[in-house]
C-alpha cells in the first residue's frame, strides 16, 4: 500500500468517525414541544443512559456555547 493510499484511509476512517459521532448526537438531542404554544418546541438534550451523557457532553457544550438560542426553555 502506498503512504498516500494509507493517509487517505486514515483521513477517511476519522472522517468516519466524526461522521458516527455528530450522527449519534444529534439523534440523542430531540425536538420537543415544552410549551403547548410552541409546536417547535425547544431543544434539550434526552440520554437514558449513562454513558450517553459522557459521550456527547463536550459536543452538547460546544453547541450551547455557539447556538444558545436553541437551547432555551422558554
Amino acid at each position: 500500500m502506498t503512504p498516500d493510499r494509507e493517509s487517505l484511509i486514515r483521513w477517511l476512517a476519522m472522517l468516519s468517525i466524526a461522521g458516527l459521532y455528530l450522527g449519534g448526537y444529534l439523534a440523542s438531542v430531540s425536538r420537543v414541544q415544552v410549551s403547548y404554544g410552541n409546536p417547535s418546541g425547544a431543544l434539550i438534550a434526552f440520554y437514558d443512559h449513562r454513558w450517553q451523557r459522557v459521550l456527547f457532553s463536550p459536543i452538547e457544550q460546544l453547541d450551547r456555547t455557539l447556538f444558545p438560542a436553541r437551547w432555551r426553555y422558554d
